[in-house]
């Protein structure tokens, strides 16, 4: 019988080939915990009627009016009110009716439980059926991710958008 010799295959790895690997699989595993974790916002555009709604870049009130004026609504363009507000981590009572009223506009505010927002408050112009009525948006990093048209007062009226928009075209 003859002798085989075995070889031996003898591996190295440089320090910073493994810190490369580190890196690497630190840099996935955060962005997948972002996906994961961060909050949904509703997508840039939205069809509406044969019209595209764009949710993004609201910082002014200008922006704000803007955004409205896509449903056909017609708001002030100075804010009524702007303030920052933390929504609640569970959602009771009225606010639980409320998040109903925007989950039927495809908004989706539980993944905003305990969060900072931005509220700003526009009034709505006159002459078209809504005087006296205010506008609220609920901003997140620039983006609508809430609001509703109001007849203002805690027993008031709500809408969303587009019943807004129907109201205001019904005359």
């Amino acid at each position: 019988m003859r002798n085989r010799k075995r070889k031996m295959a003898i591996v190295s790895v440089r320090s910073s080939t493994l810190k490369f690997a580190a890196v690497l699989i630190a840099g996935v595993l955060a962005v997948t915990a972002m996906v994961i974790f961060l909050p949904p916002l509703p997508g840039d555009t939205e069809a509406f009627g044969n019209e595209t709604v764009d949710y993004a870049n609201v910082e002014t009130a200008e922006d704000a009016a803007r955004f409205l004026e896509q449903f056909g609504l017609k708001a002030e363009k100075t804010f009524f009110s702007d303030k920052t507000v933390t929504l609640p981590a569970q959602y009771e009572g009225v606010f639980a009716e409320y998040a109903g009223l925007q989950r039927k506009q495809g908004f989706d505010l539980s993944a905003f439980a305990g969060k900072k927002l931005r509220k700003i408050t526009l009034e709505m112009s006159s002459g078209q059926g809504l005087d006296g009525w205010l506008a609220t948006l609920f901003i997140y990093r620039k983006t609508v991710v809430g609001g509703d048209i109001s007849s203002g007062g805690p027993t008031g009226e709500a809408l969303t958008f587009r019943e807004a928009a129907r109201r205001v075209s019904a005359g």
